[in-house]
């Protein structure tokens, strides 16, 4: 795929997420609230059998999946995007845990599970 082909794919996808967008007023202004599905087909919630290599089928960029997000954001014209890595630390969360750019901030249950998890974090 060309680099325009990719900008040209992610207005469109911009564009479909801008379809489903929620507004919620608070006490000093209206927030719109963008959701990016995590899958494309209902099929996909129960397949278990998801790696990295899956996801990410270029070597040229370690962080595709992180600037993706992040030009998407852009066009949307967010100021904060949230990524929920429910599923800690795995091959899936790589790229958000290991990309120096990204802001983290870790919220966790007190669970000896969880909070030994943190801990290696740190």
């Amino acid at each position: 795929m060309q680099r325009g082909d990719s900008e040209v794919n992610l207005q469109k996808l911009a564009e479909l997420i801008r379809l489903s967008s929620v507004e919620t007023d608070t006490d000093t202004e209206s927030v719109e609230f963008y959701f990016l599905p995590a899958y494309r087909r209902v099929n996909q919630i129960a397949e278990t059998n998801v790696s990295l290599e899956k996801i990410v089928r270029t070597q040229d960029n370690g962080n595709i999946i992180t600037e993706a997000i992040s030009k998407i954001g852009k066009i949307l014209g967010a100021d904060l995007i949230l990524t929920d890595l429910r599923a800690g630390i795995t091959e899936l969360s790589a790229p958000f845990l290991f990309d120096s750019r990204v802001l983290k901030y870790y919220v966790t249950s007190t669970s000896m599970q969880s909070v030994c998890g943190i801990h290696v974090m740190k």
